[in-house]
């Protein structure tokens, strides 16, 4: 029963922190910068022990099937959602493991982060450990069709990132509620939240300079397309403004603008393709019949 209470408890707050890194999705080519279930799986393991490792498993699967189901739209039994749920497990699991033994390797045989000099072992161990799973997971879900094409590499940083933050940030938090005093606990706390905050303002950050970015260029090419497409009109059919003012609606043409457009058409309707040329006059009703 205990066991039970336990897997369903990892369980639960695996998907919640899920669910809560979502909520700071920046978009959707750059997930969250903050993976939060990455420092959960690596807590619950160095708490409990291996016998957390089903839940892990479990928990982490389930959520490759919901990317599966929303982003490549696989349906649960299917054998691509197989792959993409034990992938995504896989990669989970044996980061929380590799995840643990850099700890007590390099930071902690205890896997305890008290010390400012821990806390900066745990950083210069936090990119490798954070990468097992993108790794893994990105690379079955890729080729199952989850993520469009020629975004592999996007992807992994992304999902690398987030690890990167939640590993470095919130490993430190959850590890200090099990022996810490309240007021290093109130201390740490403050100084993970502050951390989580700077670096999801650093990716929102990025993903707006780089929308800025593409818009920029999207506007350049626009613009240079224009320009080609008028100067392409301009040779084949001449003064362009005789075709806008054909096609004006806002106001009425005068007698002789209207000569004039129509004589401009006329002159260079051999090059038209088709070549055909609708002229409309306005009537005594005030109609334009074609």
């Amino acid at each position: 029963m205990r066991r039970f209470l336990e897997s369903l408890t990892i369980f639960i707050a695996v998907v919640a922190a899920a669910k809560f890194a979502s909520m700071m999705t920046v978009s959707e080519q750059f997930m969250s910068p903050v993976w939060l279930p990455a420092a959960v799986c690596l807590t619950a393991l160095i708490w409990l022990g291996n016998r957390a490792l089903p839940a892990i498993a479990l928990s982490t699967g389930f959520l490759g099937w919901v990317v599966a189901r929303d982003n490549g739209g696989l349906a649960l039994g299917s054998m691509a959602a197989s792959l993409v749920i034990v992938g995504t497990a896989a990669g989970a699991t044996l980061q929380a493991v590799a995840g643990r033994y850099l700890i007590r390797r390099f930071v902690s045989r205890e896997a305890e982060v008290e010390t400012a000099y821990q806390f900066f072992r745990l950083l210069l161990i936090a990119p490798a450990a954070g990468l097992v799973s993108p790794i893994i997971g990105v690379t079955v879900q890729y080729f199952t069709g989850v993520w469009p094409a020629g975004s592999y590499w996007l992807y992994v940083g992304n999902w690398w990132l987030g690890n990167f933050t939640s590993i470095a940030f919130l490993t430190p938090l959850l590890l200090g509620l099990r022996r810490g005093s309240s007021g290093q606990s109130t201390a740490l706390a403050i100084f993970v939240i502050a951390g989580l905050v700077v670096s999801y303002e650093l990716g929102a950050s990025a993903e707006r300079q780089a929308r800025e970015n593409w818009i920029a260029q999207a506007r350049d090419s626009a613009t240079q397309l224009t320009g080609i497409f008028v100067r392409a009109l301009r040779n084949g059919y001449g003064d362009i403004r005789a075709i806008e003012l054909l096609m004006e609606g806002e106001r009425e043409l005068a007698q002789a603008e209207f000569d004039a457009a129509v004589d401009t058409l006329r002159g260079n309707r051999e090059g038209f393709a088709p070549a055909v040329l609708l002229i409309t006059r306005q009537e005594n009703d005030g109609t334009w019949p074609i």
